[in-house]
């Protein structure tokens, strides 16, 4: 399997990561990794992790599949982490001399799936603060408007403000505001505005990307987002690792629910304002080199 980019990043779309919290990378990942991720994808569907669910379940169409640290059991998803090119494009839109693996998720909406994904941030559900956290969508199939594009609020990432989950889930700090070495500051969450409603006031601001397979959408994990429900015939997978920078640290984030479908599978043994170790267990280093990783834990 191939490990390198199948071209470089260019001055232009770090600078539009950085500027805008979101950028569009075509061509990144080739058609065999493609296809051995198609055919992992589809066996998780079959068999999810105890994670896994369909968040459109008791609708009448559809389906809208959800699962997450699909490498801590899979061995497909396990290379895709640590063998694909994956991890050396998010150093380097992160300008980051090393990447490390935050967890994993895929997010499949079925042709014919109404259900939307409302608008929030990353961020609530990430155990990470500072300016280095990356997400990445690696589409496994053509997505275009129609079929469920995710729309982004350029520039977001950059207002220094924390919103709330639209489900209401209540996420705290250990302390409420924390501080790390390099002064990054992070208070209370409030809530969500409606975006919907606010839309033709950021209008100018909101792109979507129409992409191929093997194109990756990148973004800062505090960038705004939604997409609509898939009402094309069109299949819409993608599998979305999070990534994080030399300058991030942990965040002692809470969960009160501590739900199955956000919470890791093991305690990471990690305080409020960690740095994160290049040989953790769960959240491991992963470029430029894989340092001292232990065999995946069963998970709880």
């Amino acid at each position: 399997m191939n490990r390198e980019l199948m071209r470089d990043i260019t001055a232009d779309e770090i600078e539009t990561y950085q500027r805008d919290g979101v950028v569009h990378l075509p061509g990144i990942v080739d058609e065999e990794w493609l296809e051995r991720m198609r055919a992992a994808v589809d066996h998780v569907l079959e068999v999810p992790g105890p994670r896994g669910y369909d968040i459109n379940e008791g609708n009448t169409t559809g389906r809208m599949a959800y699962d997450n640290f699909m490498w801590t059991r899979d061995p497909d998803f396990r290379a895709l982490v640590f063998e694909s090119p994956m991890a050396q494009m998010a150093a380097a839109i992160m300008q980051s001399p090393v990447a490390h693996l935050l967890w994993d998720f895929l997010m499949i909406k079925e042709p014919n799936t109404s259900q939307k994904t409302d608008w929030h941030q990353d961020i609530l559900g990430n155990p990470v603060k500072g300016p280095q956290c990356c997400g990445t969508w690696l589409s496994l199939d053509e997505v275009t408007l129609d079929s469920g594009a995710v729309h982004y609020i350029r520039g977001s990432h950059r207002w220094g403000r924390y919103f709330s989950s639209p489900t209401k889930i209540d996420y705290f700090l250990q302390d409420g505001t924390s501080r790390g070495d390099d002064g990054y500051t992070e208070s209370w969450f409030e809530d969500m505005p409606d975006f919907d409603e606010l839309r033709t006031y950021y209008e100018k601001d909101i792109v979507h990307f129409d992409v191929q397979p093997g194109d990756v959408v990148a973004h800062q994990l505090l960038t705004l987002h939604w997409a609509p429900g898939n009402f094309s015939n069109r299949r819409r997978r993608a599998i979305a690792p999070r990534w994080v920078g030399q300058d991030a640290v942990f965040a002692g984030r809470t969960n009160k629910f501590y739900t199955d479908s956000l919470r890791p599978p093991w305690d990471p043994g990690l305080k409020d304002g960690d740095r994160f170790p290049p040989d953790h267990h769960l959240y491991p280093q992963v470029w430029p080199e894989p340092l001292g990783i232990a065999a995946p834990k069963a998970a709880e």
